[in-house]
């Protein structure tokens, strides 16, 4: 029986090494009495640290997709001004695909910058320090 405000709960042990390892229950009714907050600051430090990792990470692919993307477009303007380096290119093809890595860019844009613990958009500001949708801290 547990109550999950913050007063206290009780947990019954699921077997007899059990109740001797943790040492702080009652031998007679088998019943262990804690006192205080049901680890609820740590939950939510652990979910806290899970939802900055996870920003974190969806930083490092917006960083190595913009490297990526400004990388091929460089070359393919290269190419575009010098199209006899790989021999006879069709410009329409090459400007083609600058809008094709463009769009692609746009599309994982859209699907990885978003906040890990609401899911919406975070909008164009790459070192946000918090959701604007549910205000939850990201750095």
């Amino acid at each position: 029986m547990t109550y999950s405000g913050r007063l206290f709960y009780l947990q019954w042990p699921r077997n007899y090494f059990e109740m001797l390892a943790l040492g702080s229950y009652n031998t007679e009714s088998g019943v262990r009495l804690a006192i205080g907050r049901r680890n609820s600051q740590m939950s939510k430090k652990k979910e806290t640290d899970q939802i900055i990792q996870n920003y974190r990470a969806r930083q490092s692919r917006q960083y190595l997709a913009i490297a990526v993307t400004m990388l091929l477009l460089l070359f393919l303007v290269l190419v575009y001004k010098r199209s006899d380096i790989f021999g006879e290119v069709p410009k329409s093809i090459i400007f083609s695909a600058q809008i094709f890595c463009i769009v692609a860019f746009i599309v994982f844009s859209a699907f990885n910058w978003r906040c890990p613990a609401c899911g919406k958009y975070l909008g164009n500001d790459i070192y946000r320090p918090f959701c604007r949708h549910c205000r939850i801290r990201l750095k």
